[in-house]
C-alpha cells in the first residue's frame, strides 16, 4: 500500500482538492493500493508516518512492513534474500543516528523546546528516512 495525505485527495468536493487529487481518487479506485490518511505535513515529527504505522498495525498482518522516503530506491531482490535469511522476530533495520542533536535555537524550524524532549540534548538511536 501507498500512503497518501488525504487533504483535499480524499473528498473531491474539498476547496483543498488539485487536478491531481482526481488522478489519486482513480488509482485508489482502480487498484485499491493508495491508504489516504487525514494528517498535516510535519517535519520533523513525522505525523504521516505515524499515522501510516497506526493503520498498518490495524488493518493488515504483513510479516514485513518498509517504510520509504519518496527520494529512496531499493533493489527488492537483494532486500527479499537479505530478509529470508534474517531470523522472524521482531526486527528494526536501518541507517541509524547515534548522535541527533536536540535543535535549542528557537529561530529554527527544527526547534525543539525542552518541555517536550527535556533529555540531554541528543535523541537516542533511529533509523533515518
Amino acid at each position: 500500500k501507498f500512503f497518501v495525505n488525504a487533504i483535499g485527495a480524499g473528498d473531491p468536493s474539498d476547496p483543498a482538492s488539485a487536478p491531481i487529487d482526481d488522478l489519486l481518487r482513480a488509482e485508489a479506485d482502480a487498484f485499491g493500493d493508495l491508504v489516504f490518511l487525514d494528517a498535516l505535513e510535519e517535519y520533523p515529527i513525522g505525523n504521516m508516518g505515524r499515522m501510516a504505522l497506526h493503520w498498518i498495525a490495524n488493518h493488515t498482518s504483513a510479516a514485513y512492513v518498509l517504510k520509504l522516503d519518496d527520494d529512496m530506491y531499493i533493489r527488492p531482490l537483494p532486500l527479499l534474500r537479505h530478509l529470508a535469511r534474517q531470523q522472524r522476530a521482531m526486527m528494526y533495520w536501518g541507517f541509524f543516528e547515534r548522535s541527533g542533536q536536540v535543535v535549542r535555537d528557537q529561530e529554527s524550524a527544527h526547534y525543539l523546546p525542552d518541555v517536550l524532549f527535556g533529555h540531554d540534548g541528543v535523541f537516542p538511536p533511529y533509523a533515518r528516512g
